[in-house]
Parts: C-alpha cells; structure tokens; sequence
C-alpha cells in the first residue's frame, strides 16, 4: 500500500474499497451507491469519488452521461484488495448493482435465537459463566449446561462458541444455533485452567496428492500458491475445523480415498501425525 493510501482515514478507506468492489464486480458505480452505503451526502459522495479518481486516474474514466455511471478502464487495477472471490458475495444479492453475469450457490443459514448472541458477548466481556439449554447429536432434546465463553469462531455457515463446560469440566466447542433457550448469566467470574489447545499453534505443511500426475502436482501448487504459502499457522483447538473447511482429509478413511482417488482430495497434510491426534470425527457435543 502507497504512502497516500495509508495517510487516509479507516473511513475513507472503507468507502474507496466499496467503490473499488462495485466496479471490478458490478463494472458500474453511481453516486447514489456510495450514498446508500455510507449513509452520506450526494456532495460527500461525489467528493469522494473525485478524490478517487485523483488517486487512481487510470482506474476510472470522466463520467459518461449516455451510462449514466461510472465505470472501470480497461486498465482498471485495484489498490484496495478487491479481488478476492468472497467479495463477489457483497454485491451479488442486489442485481440492480452489476451488468456482467453472476452467481453463487446458496449456503444453508443456522439462525441463532435471538438474545442468545448478546447475552454470549456480555459474558464473554465479564468473564462470566451462563447456564442455557444446549441441543447435540446425542441429547437433540437439550439439556442445561453451565458454560464459561472464552472464544467465538466463525466456521463455515455457523458460529462455535469456545468454552469451559461445567458439567464436562473440560474446554468444548458449541454451536450457538443450537442453543435453545437465552442464557441466563451468572454473577460468578470463575477462575479457570489455561486452554491448552486454544493457546498452542500447530503448522500445517500442504502438498499436492502424491499420487496425483506430475501435471497434477503442478496444477495444484499453482493453483494453491504452495511457494509463497509455507506452512500454515492454527490453533490446536481448530486444526480439525480447518481441514474441514478446505476439504483436506481429516480421517484415515478420507486418507484411504485420498490414495485411491487422488483428485478426490488433491492436496493433503505432509505432516498428518503431528496434527491428527488433534482430529475428531462425528464427536458430539
């Protein structure tokens, strides 16, 4: 990032990567986009365009009367990190905002009840512990636990909570949509153990599937950018989310089809006992 990038303001950042998302993926930007978003000025908004297109003059053409809108120059090149493919996510559920064909699949929402997440953080800032209604694979009826919320984690469509569980006396992981009841918080800060696999960071080293063609092997070091990438820093607590999460085996049987199919999974763990101790499989919570 240049010099006049870093002298701007996290706001005025926020606004020129949202204008810089709209016309890679929309291919189109309005004055009336920026004003939505921000929750802004028609004048604000156009300042901030203009200061844009000072910024990065090659990026964006005079505005075009005849498209009514802004858009990107054949040599648009992005200054704000817009080109990741989850960003394509913050425009596509609006059509009115992009001209160019796009589509994602659906991903299958778990709501969480509402006060539940409230009440998580609040106790999460005390350092207090709750007692709620936990649903699981072995008791999906629920039962009372008295949890003490140390984390949150984001994985997948859902959102775990790391915790001190009272009844287990052991640090878990909870899915917070399956919290059935708003907790109720407890006037207690108790003193816990150290969490040992939240605290300790284990590294990943990927390869390409062995088994795969030497063609193969270089497709998915390219494709991965396995050179510049190196080994890959998770907590011991999460290393099981995240080869679930970037579909690498987590089990001696998905290794097995990983032998017998190696597109099935073409990239693998090369240090797989360092870490597979730290692996579950359909473990209840």
């Amino acid at each position: 990032m240049n010099k006049e990038i870093s002298n701007l303001g996290w706001s005025q950042q926020q606004r020129f990567h949202f204008m810089e998302r709209q016309l890679l993926w929309g291919r189109r930007l309005t004055l009336s986009m920026v004003q939505e978003a921000f929750d802004i000025s028609r004048n604000q908004a156009s300042r901030d365009i203009k200061m844009y297109r000072l910024l990065a003059p090659d990026n964006v053409p005079a505005y075009n009367p005849a498209d009514q809108c802004y858009r990107p120059s054949r040599s648009f090149s992005p200054l704000f990190a817009v080109t990741e493919p989850h960003e394509l996510l913050s425009i596509i559920s609006n059509q009115e905002q992009y001209t160019v064909e796009l589509d994602a699949v659906a991903v299958l929402a778990r709501p969480i009840l509402e006060g539940v997440l409230p009440a998580v953080l609040t106790a999460l800032e005390y350092k207090s512990s709750f007692e709620a209604i936990y649903a699981s694979a072995s008791n999906p009826i629920g039962t009372k636990r008295t949890l003490v919320p140390s984390a949150i984690v984001y994985v997948d469509n859902r959102l775990h909570l790391r915790a001190w569980c009272s009844e287990r006396n052991e640090y878990r992981d909870f899915v917070l949509s399956r919290i059935l009841t708003v907790p109720k918080i407890l006037r207690d800060q108790p003193k816990l153990p150290i969490d040992k696999k939240w605290e300790t960071w284990i590294d990943i080293d990927l390869i390409p599937n062995p088994k795969l063609s030497i063609d193969g092997k270089r497709l998915i070091a390219r494709e991965y950018q396995l050179d510049k990438l190196g080994p890959v820093k998770v907590r011991a607590a999460l290393v099981h989310y995240f080869l679930q999460g970037n579909f690498l085996p987590n089990s001696k049987e998905q290794l097995e089809q990983a032998e017998k199919s190696p597109w099935s999974y073409p990239l693998l763990v090369r240090n797989w006992p360092d870490i597979e101790a730290l692996t579950f499989n359909e473990k209840t919570k």
